[in-house]
């Protein structure tokens, strides 16, 4: 496959040697004077790589990597920093702010190929993988979707059935407890479709964001969620809330999604009388929620498998949908630059941390 890469430099001739070199190598080369112009190519063409000086005016190479690091486009393209500064305290400043390498001037050849080279394996080992995580989950759906979808047609059909046929024999308590079996089975089935979908498009959209406004104070929007919830599951006392103003850099719709699986996965997997804690607030400069429940609790290897599998313990549990809510909440996260995080142990509960960045 054939990479771009990115470089960023203002001695004209330093760029020109290393655009040259890169060229050489058969790979395609963009190029800008400044951390200011580099951060405009880097978001309009999405390069696999950006080599760049740290001593730069208008934006330097901290600050680039700041820039693209609050960028969902960008946060994820590797920087390799150039510099004539061999201080230790440089580099590491570097690395710090998120630097997949450092290059001190004057390097070789060989050196600037190698560090080229490492990072593009890294990315496309990562992306193999992200594939392979993929495609075990396609599998899973193709496994399991047909039973997800037969289940509450069945239902509907059976019982549509029964009305079509011995509408004289029912008596009306009958049909109002048929009425909410059809419409339970079919809530459930919206359901799996509208996951689906939203599976299907986070696919196509991969790390591309719709929207560029905050979302003002999300906790008012997960409250809403969680009694909502609350109420369906009749467990409203089980629920504790402890919410704190704070924005957070998310679309409406796709932390709607988040907050409704991550609270619905805690009333369904743990028992009523049982304590459910959430927790939204402003921590360390980022909208963190933090769901708690006493449930079942998942493995260390259910964990590290969220997003390849559809769903957990499908033989000894016997429950509704796909599981595939948990690994959209992942995918959604990720999209915007957050971070997801899983504390459970079997038996004993489970903690679920979303925190996203602050406008």
């Amino acid at each position: 496959m054939k990479h771009t890469i990115l470089v960023i430099e203002d001695e004209n001739s330093i760029r020109n040697d290393l655009t040259e070199i890169l060229l050489f190598e058969g790979y395609t080369v963009l190029s800008a004077d400044n951390g200011a112009t580099g951060l405009q190519l880097a978001i309009e063409q999405l390069p696999d790589l950006i080599l760049s000086d740290v001593m730069m005016p208008e934006m330097d190479g901290y600050e680039l990597l700041s820039a693209l690091s609050e960028n969902p486009l960008t946060r994820l393209i590797p920087v390799i920093l150039v510099s004539a500064m061999a201080e230790t305290e440089n580099w590491r400043a570097g690395m710090n702010k998120g630097a997949a390498d450092y290059l001190i001037k004057p390097f070789t050849r060989n050196q600037l190929l190698d560090a080229i080279h490492s990072r593009l394996q890294q990315l496309e080992f990562v992306n193999e993988q992200r594939q392979a995580d993929l495609q075990e989950l396609r599998l899973q759906l193709i496994q399991y979707l047909p039973h997800e979808l037969n289940t509450p047609l069945n239902g509907i059909i059976g019982i549509g059935q029964i009305l079509k046929d011995y509408p004289e024999s029912l008596s009306q308590s009958e049909i109002a407890d048929f009425g909410s079996s059809i419409y339970e089975s079919g809530m459930r089935l919206h359901r799996l479709i509208q996951n689906y979908l939203m599976y299907s498009e986070l696919i196509v959209r991969h790390d591309t964001v719709t929207t560029s406004a905050p979302l003002e104070n999300p906790c008012d929007l997960c409250q809403s969620i969680l009694m909502s919830l609350a109420m369906k599951y009749n467990r409203s006392a089980d629920t504790t809330l402890t919410i704190e103003p704070c924005n957070a850099i998310i679309g409406f719709r796709e932390f709607s999604k988040v907050a409704e699986e991550l609270i619905d996965n805690a009333f369904k997997f743990s028992k009523p009388e049982t304590p459910i804690s959430v927790r939204c607030e402003c921590h360390e400069n980022k909208f963190r929620m933090q769901i708690e429940d006493q449930g079942m609790g998942m493995t260390q290897e259910q964990i590290q498998r969220i997003g390849a599998y559809v769903q957990f313990n499908r033989n000894q549990q016997e429950q509704q949908g796909s599981g595939m809510g948990l690994s959209i909440a992942k995918m959604i996260v990720a999209m915007y630059g957050g971070e997801f995080t899983i504390e459970s142990e079997p038996d004993k509960g489970t903690v679920v941390t979303v925190e996203l960045l602050v406008p």
